[in-house]
């Protein structure tokens, strides 16, 4: 299931050691990006059916980035806030060419 955390930033230095290959960090990005695009979507057709597509997608490619990449299967889920928190930041370090500086960060603690 997972440890529990008190902060969010405890969190994400967890979430960042269990997100280790390119892979792994590029498929979750990639449903980042769905599911923002899902959500305009929804938006501008004032519909749902977008965003739950768009969310079924980044929910598939991050649980199933696991197993391909890492090994194993995602653990994040007691805190699910957190989880899609974390999911947008290492997004943005991802897309930003940043998130190795990250992993060593997290390493490092």
């Amino acid at each position: 299931m997972g440890t529990q955390h008190d902060d969010f930033e405890r969190f994400w230095l967890h979430f960042v050691r269990s997100h280790t290959q390119p892979g792994t960090r590029w498929m979750h990005t990639a449903g980042v990006v769905i599911f923002c695009l899902g959500a305009l979507l929804a938006i501008s057709r004032a519909s749902l059916g977008p965003l739950l597509l768009a969310g079924a997608l980044f929910l598939g490619l991050a649980v199933f980035a696991h197993p391909l990449f890492e090994g194993n299967w995602p653990e994040n889920t007691r805190q699910p806030l957190y989880g899609v928190l974390a999911n947008f930041r290492m997004a943005w370090h991802t897309l930003r060419g940043t998130m190795d500086r990250e992993l060593a960060r997290a390493r490092a603690e």
